[in-house]
């Protein structure tokens, strides 16, 4: 069963490349696909965040099963988000210097911020690093990405920051849920 989940987490990629083979990709393609895959990590990223109080808040099993796969779902983020950037340095025409007069750009800077924590999930997600680090405490940090992405997204010049509004405050809701339910299950003395 985790095929399917892992196949339902590449249909952005597998829905990417039809756009791309059938060339619906618009008058600015490179623009679209930096796009498309940016919103692809933002949208899985609140996903993966929102498993962990939705399995704390809603105790189904469905929703169980999610959130033990939820390391694979973090992996695609990582993959979307590279593919991310790697769009935007080879859309850098003049080259290194193009890349260093962007790395002043603040949406730059916060993005390059945020790719550099989902680098540090990723890596500390191989077994290796899992047997020898203490990755679940470090893994809890997760919560701290959408303030780069978010900061990334609304400082882009004709980025839409309501949508990453949007996309990102329903986590601290759903955080302060999980938050106020383990203060109601306290022991009391």
């Amino acid at each position: 069963m985790p095929w399917l989940y892992f196949t339902l987490l590449g249909l952005p990629l597998a829905e990417l490349a039809r756009r791309i083979v059938w060339g619906d990709l618009g008058a600015n393609p490179v623009e679209v696909v930096t796009h498309y895959t940016g919103a692809t990590t933002c949208y899985l990223l609140a996903w993966v965040i929102a498993l962990g109080p939705l399995q704390a808040l809603l105790p189904h099993p469905l929703i169980r099963w999610l959130a033990r796969h939820r390391r694979m779902a973090g992996l695609w983020v990582f993959a979307y988000a590279q593919l991310h950037l790697l769009i935007w340095l080879l859309d850098q025409t003049l080259g290194a210097a193009e890349v260093k007069a962007n790395l002043t750009k603040p949406f730059v800077l916060w993005g390059l911020c945020a790719d550099a924590w989902l680098w540090v999930m990723a890596l500390t997600s191989l077994r290796w690093f899992q047997r020898r680090l203490p990755w679940k405490r470090l893994h809890t940090w997760v919560w701290v990405l959408p303030l780069p992405i978010t900061l990334h997204w609304m400082l882009k010049e004709e980025g839409n920051p309501e949508r990453a509004l949007w996309l990102f405050a329903p986590l601290g809701l759903l955080w302060l849920a999980r938050w106020a339910r383990g203060l109601s299950k306290a022991p009391r003395q």
